[in-house]
């Protein structure tokens, strides 16, 4: 909701300042040779062989108005979003049994924290000295 309402407030003028610096930004050259050497490496090794693609970038940039930015955050960024993707990971501790299954029943330690925070994580002083954690390391990314 803040980077929607930061959008939407954005004057022209200020759109345009900020493309100006993204472009400055990409267009600037290499400070360091093996930085360039990567980049040309990079094309190469994709087999884009786009050896000018920040001058393309920048010339792409240069087209997109304010309305298309606000537009693309509605779409696929935003909460709310239709088109919206999230990404769960999900990393436990050795100590953990492997599930044969999909269900959480063979995994005391996500049922040990599921209960002691609802799901979400605990603040970091907290998620250090949560017995739970200590006992199994539970990483879980929920829906907000």
């Amino acid at each position: 909701m803040i980077f929607q309402k930061h959008i939407q407030d954005l004057t022209d003028e200020e759109f345009q300042n900020h493309v100006q610096s993204l472009s400055l930004l990409r267009l600037e050259k290499p400070k360091k040779l093996a930085v360039q050497c990567a980049k040309y490496w990079l094309e190469i090794s994709s087999r884009q062989y786009n050896f000018n693609r920040e001058s393309v970038e920048v010339a792409c940039l240069a087209t997109i108005s304010k309305d298309e930015l606000y537009s693309f955050f509605k779409e696929l960024v935003s909460y709310d979003a239709p088109k919206r993707k999230k990404l769960s990971v999900h990393v436990l501790s050795s100590s953990c049994k492997v599930p044969t299954d999909n269900s959480d029943a063979q995994y005391p330690c996500i049922q040990e924290q599921s209960a002691a925070n609802d799901g979400l994580i605990p603040p970091p002083p907290a998620f250090r000295v949560s017995n739970s954690i200590m006992k199994c390391i539970s990483f879980l990314l929920v829906q907000l």
